[in-house]
């Protein structure tokens, strides 16, 4: 009898429990695929949590490394990522551009870049930032004005999609913030970020 209470009270626990408890994170790695956006092989983001690890090699010559997103239905949808992150690097920095297609099937040259508005005007990519190099290392005028131009220690990306639209984000240019100007150089290290995807 006891063992039956229990159940029941565990079971109305998990009832009981907000939705986003339940919520998995999806874990996905950064493939290298040159310039072919259509590559099959890209790992695939899902709604809700994700966790990127970008993995980097200077000497590789590659030039992107990407995951992909497609739209289970008509709507807005947001990406916002957060906490950037690095084992080996104390202030990390990457570089994000968002490609775009009307299909998973649409060939490489079919993905269009999505044009990023922010104060200072028309930004192809942004870049992502360590929000310790934000909070410990770059004082708040410097913060506010990186945050003009493409430099933010968070991110959100919103898109109007269809159906079956598909975006590839490149994680390309992986750095290590040397200073409080924000001057960098390249790593190989591996990185990590957090990108919450949700359809309005």
């Amino acid at each position: 009898m006891k063992k039956i209470v229990t159940m029941i009270l565990c079971l109305l626990l998990l009832v009981m429990l907000p939705a986003d408890a339940h919520a998995a994170t999806n874990s996905v790695t950064t493939r290298n695929y040159n310039s072919n956006f259509a590559d099959k092989k890209i790992p695939k983001l899902k709604t809700g949590k994700n966790k990127i690890t970008i993995k980097n090699n200077v000497s590789s010559g590659i030039l992107y490394r990407g995951v992909k997103y497609v739209a289970p239905k008509n709507g807005t949808y947001t990406f916002k990522f957060t906490n950037l992150r690095s084992s080996a690097i104390d202030y990390p920095m990457c570089t994000v551009t968002a490609h775009c297609a009307s299909s998973i099937k649409s060939k490489s040259d079919h993905y269009q870049v999505v044009q990023l508005s922010l104060a200072s005007g028309e930004y192809r990519s942004f870049n992502l930032i360590s929000p310790d190099w934000a909070s410990e290392i770059g004082d708040a005028t410097t913060i506010a004005s990186l945050n003009n131009l493409n430099y933010m220690d968070y991110s959100t990306l919103t898109l109007t999609l269809k159906k079956g639209m598909v975006v590839v984000l490149s994680m390309s240019s992986p750095q290590e913030i040397i200073d409080g100007r924000c001057n960098c150089k390249a790593t190989n290290e591996t990185m990590a970020v957090d990108v919450k995807i949700t359809r309005n």
